[in-house]
Parts: C-alpha cells; sequence; structure tokens
C-alpha cells in the first residue's frame, strides 16, 4: 500500500510503500513517472448522431457485444471473428470496425480487426449492398 509520494530534487518521484504481509517493511522508490491505465472508452463522437445500437455494458454496438457476451472462454487468443452480420447497424452502410467495435471490452485482438474488414467488404460485395438492404428491398417486393 503506497503511504507517500514526493517529487525528489532530481525530478524524480519517490514512493514510499509497506507490503501487505509485514506493515512495519517501508521500501521507497525513485521512478520517473506514474502511468495509470485506468480503463478504456472509445471515442463515439464521429457516429453520436447516427442511428447505433450499442450495448449498455460494453459501448460497442450490440450485435456484435451479443455475440461476444455468448462466447465461454476466457483466453482472448482462442475466440474467434465474429460473422459480418454481426457488424451490421441501422444506419446504412455504416460498420464499426477494429478495438471500437469492441468498445470497453479488452479482449479486441489485431486479428479480429483484419477479419472484420474482411467479413465487411465480402458482405459489401456480394450485391454491392448490405444484407440489411437487401432484406429490406426483398420485403418491400412482396
Amino acid at each position: 500500500l503506497i503511504r507517500k509520494i514526493e517529487k525528489a530534487q532530481t525530478g524524480q518521484l519517490q514512493i514510499s510503500f509497506r507490503h501487505r504481509s509485514d506493515e512495519s517493511d517501508i521500501e521507497t522508490v525513485a521512478i520517473d513517472q506514474i502511468i495509470a491505465n485506468v480503463g478504456y472508452r472509445p471515442d463515439r463522437s464521429l457516429y453520436e448522431e447516427l442511428q447505433i445500437h450499442e450495448c449498455y455494458a460494453s459501448g460497442g454496438p450490440i450485435k456484435l457485444a451479443a455475440a461476444l457476451l455468448g462466447e465461454t472462454s476466457a483466453d482472448c487468443l482462442s475466440q474467434s471473428g465474429q460473422s459480418a452480420e454481426t457488424l451490421v447497424n441501422p444506419e446504412p452502410n455504416f460498420f464499426i470496425l477494429g478495438a471500437k467495435s469492441y468498445g470497453r471490452d479488452s479482449r479486441f485482438l489485431l486479428k479480429i480487426g483484419h477479419q472484420q474488414i474482411r467479413n465487411v467488404f465480402s458482405l459489401i460485395s456480394q450485391t454491392g449492398q448490405t444484407k440489411e438492404e437487401v432484406s429490406t428491398a426483398k420485403a418491400g417486393e412482396s
């Protein structure tokens, strides 16, 4: 547990702390800086006015967030990419890809981002439209 943080004349920070196991043993270390990794929230200002359904828990798109919540493995290396349909939003032709698509979920890997890009390009190139637009057009024909 940290007891004291002081700035030394050298410009370094001196941190005094004690170990949980021995309250009488106080140790002091000199460091250059403290990095606080306190969480991540993606910047959604680019699309905040668009029709994007987001998961209240993760901040990611709801279809992908629901698919990720269904995964049972805690090992992020064992995850597989989700289908392109999980990346479709109510906003036509707008996809959230990469780390931003996972919201605050820390399991994102670059290989998943690359797979997302391939999936979306495949989805668009199938018909020149998104599957949602195709299904809407077919429903209108009936």
